[in-house]
């Protein structure tokens, strides 16, 4: 074999040993960086989580607007933030804020007592369980149960239950606008 033959293919060029060098060393560092980030995340966001997840009840629905309400907040604050890279970021924060309060309004469910308000006004003297609790007793003297008497007059009832019927009717406006606002929107919700 001579060295000074056109065919130099068993000669290891230093350009391959650098780029071996990188390969072996440099990259695996570069993962081990990007995995130690990810594990640093996924504790922050295990804390951050903790009273969205803390207070949870399987059988409540209220429980998917906290951790959606949480979720919206952590994304408003990222894009309100100097930290994202997208042209849009303000407006998207903006957007995003909206379906927040959306989220928390429908995970505090307060929609009755804000429906009663002219109720209220009008019936002060009223409660809104309006029931006198009248005891029964046996032959014995002992109570066997309450009979619940409705104090209330017609004109209160019909005025209650428009107010619930309100109270429903804008709960019900919310979560169609949330979700409306969800379907359209959360796909440009990223940096």
């Amino acid at each position: 074999m001579n060295l000074f033959s056109e065919d130099r293919s068993h000669l290891i060029h230093w350009k391959d040993k650098v780029q071996d060098i990188w390969w072996d060393i440099i990259i695996p560092f570069k993962f081990m960086r990007w995995r130690w980030r990810d594990f640093v995340n996924g504790i922050e966001n295990v804390i951050k989580y903790i009273p969205a997840v803390w207070s949870d009840w399987d059988f409540e629905a209220h429980s998917i607007y906290r951790m959606l309400y949480y979720k919206l907040k952590y994304q408003e604050e990222f894009f309100m933030s100097d930290r994202p890279w997208c042209v849009g970021a303000k407006n998207t924060g903006k957007q995003i804020k909206i379906a927040k309060c959306l989220a928390k309004r429908l995970w505090d469910n307060d929609y009755l007592s804000n429906a009663l308000i002219p109720h209220e006004a009008k019936y002060p003297h009223l409660l809104y369980r309006n029931f006198k609790a009248i005891p029964e007793y046996d032959a014995e003297g002992r109570i066997k149960w309450y009979k619940h008497v409705n104090e209330a007059t017609e004109d209160e009832t019909t005025s209650f239950r428009k107010c619930s019927q309100h109270g429903e009717k804008m709960r019900k406006q919310d979560s169609e606008l949330l979700f409306k606002m969800l379907d359209k929107r959360i796909a440009g919700w990223w940096d």
